[in-house]
């Protein structure tokens, strides 16, 4: 800015003096750095700015003269990151315990300053415990898992259930005493005597009566088959009836049956060599099994199936050659 002069002859040959007052105004800018995260509203204009880069706003100062500002901007991006978990009664996340299934949520800050939200889509699958009380006849058994149990007692078995989380079983079992029956004869009727089990028993005779005594009609071989008010049945006991003499011939139990009762499948498990016969009859009489050559060591199997036929009450009798013995499958 100044005041300047130029001096010249004006066309008359005079001096012509021309003065300039002149004022020069400057032009303006500015620089502005951010960082944000997501987006930017830049006052200067008003406009909301989602992405980095660098920006100008040109306007005129209070001078009338350019005024430029310039805006570099870095956005960084918040972030959202899902998890989805299952896990067994409960589950830890960020020093809290949860043990309901949910979706939770937790606020950090990322590497960037900014915002990042967690999301958990928690499913909490429940551990169980289950105790029973499970009643069985002498030489049945009950299955728990991969074991076989005969005896009384408590068990504890470890399982999966099929969430995959811990299912504990325990089994409080009682095997109910030995049914033992012997048949007598009386003049000219013969009855059973019953000892072990729980009373009231009932009887089955080959002859199909049910009471405690009968009267033969012929001479020949009969058997009978006690069952207590538990179901638990006795070995068949067996009587000879002729005209001279009779005779009892004492069996015992050289196997087990399992599962007895059984949904289809039933084993036969002996506890010595053994050489006989296996017969299987439905209660009709009909006979649905029978293996006459049988030659097994011991503490082998052999395994019936029953799939094919209808559920219901079975008899399978075990013979060698100095025992038969009578027992009792319910199939369900």
């Amino acid at each position: 800015s100044g005041t300047y002069t130029d001096v010249s002859t004006n066309s008359s040959g005079c001096t012509h003096t021309e003065i300039l007052e002149i004022t020069i105004n400057n032009s303006t800018s500015n620089t502005t750095t951010i960082i944000d995260c997501d987006s930017y509203t830049w006052p200067v204009n008003g406009t909301n700015y989602t992405t980095s880069g660098t920006y100008t706003d040109v306007s005129t100062n209070s001078s009338g003269c350019t005024h430029t500002e310039t805006l570099y901007l870095t956005i960084n991006n918040s972030n959202n990151v899902s998890s989805i978990v299952t896990a067994c009664y409960s589950y830890t996340w960020d020093g809290v315990i949860y043990d309901q299934s949910g979706l939770y949520t937790n606020l950090y800050t990322n590497v960037s300053g900014c915002d990042s939200l967690h999301s958990l889509n928690l499913t909490i699958n429940d551990i169980y415990a289950t105790s029973n009380t499970v009643n069985i006849c002498s030489g049945d058994s009950i299955i728990v898992g991969d074991n076989i149990y005969l005896d009384s007692g408590t068990y504890t078995d470890l399982l999966t259930s099929v969430s995959g989380c811990d299912s504990t079983i325990t089994t409080q079992l009682f095997v109910s005493s030995i049914i033992l029956a012997s048949i007598s004869q009386v003049s000219s009727d013969i009855m059973v005597s019953t000892s072990g089990g729980i009373a009231s028993y009932t009887y089955l005779w080959n002859t199909l009566d049910s009471t405690s005594q009968i009267t033969p009609t012929s001479n020949g071989e009969y058997w009978v088959i006690v069952t207590d008010v538990n179901g638990c049945s006795s070995d068949t006991s067996f009587f000879t009836v002729n005209s001279v003499h009779t005779s009892v011939k004492n069996l015992s139990s050289d196997f087990v049956i399992f599962p007895n009762p059984t949904k289809g499948i039933i084993n036969v498990r002996f506890n010595d060599n053994f050489k006989g016969s296996i017969i299987m009859h439905n209660i009709l009489g009909e006979l649905i099994f029978n293996e006459t050559s049988i030659d097994i060591r011991q503490n082998h199997a052999i395994q019936i199936d029953l799939s094919l036929f209808s559920k219901g009450v079975y008899f399978i009798k075990i013979i060698n050659s100095n025992k038969i013995v009578n027992k009792k499958i319910i199939f369900e």
